[in-house]
């Protein structure tokens, strides 16, 4: 028998599954009977997940020596699936626990290298082992363009916020309008 909570209703059984009030499945959970393996998915129009860009098209200064970090520069979406990202503070929030991948691009301009990593709830080393950055640029002749990227996969629990972080060298500016903040809900 099914169970009305507000305007969703949960079903179970051997197949659980959740439908939103347009009768829509969001998520479900089977047993097979064969074996008795569990698998589950989220529908694709449901799985949280994001596509963020920047829409400012000028050069931004970032400010030298110290993590940082850039999401209120990436305060547009493509895809807001859940509404997980919000675009005015550039900030991913986890609707349910579980890995999610990450990957942030930014077009840059510097005269020495610079990092870029993810920070979860502030913290660039909180629910990982180890800071997990990426460096660019080192060795470079001064004064140049390059791509900036990171990508990695955080297990994080509902509630927390993820959002990119830069460490700028000197003289380091980022471009919003090419810049580019993506996370997905992989299981």
């Amino acid at each position: 028998m099914p169970l009305s909570i507000g305007n969703a209703t949960i079903s179970g059984g051997s197949n659980f599954s959740v439908r939103n009030a347009a009768g829509n499945t969001i998520y479900q959970l089977a047993v097979n009977a064969y074996g008795g393996q569990n698998y589950s998915y989220w529908s694709e129009s449901q799985r949280p997940m994001f596509v963020a860009g920047g829409s400012n098209a000028n050069w931004v200064q970032l400010t030298q020596g110290q993590w940082q970090s850039v999401s209120t520069q990436l305060n547009t979406t493509v895809v807001n699936n859940n509404n997980c990202y919000n675009s005015t503070i550039g900030r991913f929030t986890a609707a349910v626990s579980g890995l999610y991948l990450f990957h942030q691009q930014h077009y840059m301009y510097q005269n020495d290298n610079n990092q870029t990593c993810f920070a979860v709830n502030g913290s660039i080393t909180a629910r990982r082992r180890d800071v997990i950055d990426r460096i660019t640029g080192y060795g470079y002749a001064p004064n140049f363009q390059t791509d900036n990227t990171c990508s990695e996969v955080i297990p994080l629990i509902a509630g927390d916020y993820v959002e990119p972080y830069i460490y700028a060298g000197t003289n380091s500016y980022i471009y919003p309008a090419y810049g580019l903040f993506t996370g997905v809900f992989v299981g």
